[in-house]
């Protein structure tokens, strides 16, 4: 298991999310579409920026600046909340 994240308030993070076994499910650009509008959902619900973006077509580069307590909460409703819009796939 890895260790916890020793977080800094306000500190950039630059995380890195591939897609399971490396499909291409992001080639199309309605799909891309769809993760950003889920990402601003939940920008809205949890306190965090976007200082900047890639969307490629199985991997997800963003670099955030979260407060300790949302880094955890934003990343993940990002990744299971687009998950779930997903079925099939």
């Amino acid at each position: 298991m890895r260790k916890p994240r020793k977080l800094k308030e306000n500190a950039q993070y630059h995380v890195t999310a591939r897609i399971n076994r490396g499909e291409y499910i992001l080639r199309e650009s309605k799909i891309k579409d769809l993760f950003l509008q889920v990402v601003k959902r939940a920008k809205k619900k949890y306190d965090f920026n976007i200082i900047n973006f890639c969307v490629m077509d199985n991997n997800i580069y963003p670099l955030y600046n979260f407060t300790k307590s949302r880094f955890s909460n934003g990343q993940k409703f990002s990744m299971v909340g687009f998950s779930g819009f997903l079925p099939g796939i």
